[in-house]
């Protein structure tokens, strides 16, 4: 039976150079570690981060004013113009949440047309959360390519031809779309991502049982090597290119092959990116924006109209200095991730709120 054991090799990440830094788009450009000093306001003090005027008058007095990264307001002139906002003066959209779907909205929403004021917050570190825990790579997608290509050969294609033709260009366009999306990230963010390849070792020629319920995949120890050029070639050949290893090689590289009897490796490349430093790049594209953003702010409550159903704004508390203070908004979206039901619970509802968020797998 072929090895389904899928190997990662080593690969020296692409290093930052004046280059790539040119190239890169400016609004996804990242200094190293600045996410130490992004919006930065407040010192230490026995070990712990607050306003120093806190400590002594009970009252956020900010009297440590360090500049945020060029061209951007510092924490304390983003904190107070979140505090500054009001009924009569409100935002137009507040996201909660600084994570790489909340500063993605940010974004987005501060860089249309019509001067939307949009702010965001964030109760941790931007990507603290979910954002920074996840495999890194840029999946293209060769999974679904292969369930696709199973489905378009069963005999779906004579019971219904039309709905399995259909079916199948989807899942290719999704294919396509996953390589262009992989395609913008590495061209835009050198900086930020690098090549990873791949090995699969198989054992023998044919697999039994066959993967994704086709019989055709039971040879793919066989067809791996084409199967991946027609994976390179959707991507325009853009990525490195497949190849396979020999027996005696592979086992070199991958010292715990060595007491396995394997045919060949066969190799291909994914992408992959520091999604920490993406999300702080679309953080700070948001503020380059307009848009009003800073982390360690806490959504502790709603604020409702007098009908007690429709929300206004949230109270809020920073967490560097336990100040509270209340954000106004005509549109409130919670990007908590799984998270977001916890934030859900604080809004005013007349009967027991139904779980929105739940555990998925795959493409569910």
């Amino acid at each position: 039976m072929s090895t389904s054991l899928l190997l990662m090799l080593r690969a020296r990440r692409m290093k930052s150079s004046s280059l790539c830094i040119k190239e890169a788009t400016k609004s996804l450009y990242l200094k190293p570690f600045i996410k130490k000093r992004l919006f930065s306001s407040t010192s230490t003090l026995n070990g712990q981060r607050r306003d120093p005027g806190l400590a002594s008058t009970g009252q956020a007095s900010y009297p440590i004013e360090v500049s945020g990264p060029e061209g951007l307001p510092s924490r304390s002139e983003q904190i107070r113009r979140l505090a500054s906002s009001s009924s009569a003066s409100p935002y137009d959209i507040l996201v909660v949440g600084g994570g790489a779907t909340g500063c993605g909205i940010a974004f987005d929403a501060a860089s249309r047309e019509g001067s939307i004021k949009v702010a965001c917050i964030e109760r941790g570190d931007f990507a603290s959360e979910t954002s920074s825990r996840s495999t890194k790579l840029i999946w293209a997608g060769i999974r679904y390519m292969a369930t696709a290509t199973a489905s378009l050969l069963s005999k779906k294609l004579l019971t219904s031809p039309l709905e399995t033709l259909n079916d199948f260009a989807g899942e290719i366009k999704m294919v396509l779309n996953c390589h262009k999306e992989r395609r913008y990230m590495t061209d835009k963010q050198r900086h930020l991502t690098n090549w990873v390849p791949i090995a699969i070792p198989f054992s023998e020629w044919h697999v039994s049982p066959a993967p994704f319920g086709h019989p055709i995949f039971g040879f793919f120890p066989v067809l791996a090597p084409f199967v991946l050029k027609i994976y390179d070639s959707m991507s325009g050949f853009t990525c490195p290119p497949s190849y396979v290893m020999g027996r005696e090689k592979a086992k070199e590289i991958f010292p715990q092959l060595a007491d396995r009897l394997i045919k060949y490796c066969a190799v291909f490349y994914e992408a992959q990116h520091n999604d920490s430093r993406t999300n702080i790049a679309i953080a700070m594209s948001a503020a380059e924006h307009g848009a009003d953003i800073s982390n360690y702010v806490e959504m502790i409550d709603t604020i409702t109209e007098d009908d007690g159903k429709t929300v206004i704004g949230i109270k809020v508390m920073d967490r560097m200095t336990n100040e509270k203070f209340d954000i106004f908004s005509k549109k409130v979206v919670l990007a908590g991730g799984p998270f977001t039901d916890t934030m859900r619970s604080l809004e005013p509802a007349e009967e027991e709120m139904k779980t929105a968020v739940s555990a998925a797998s795959g493409r569910e």
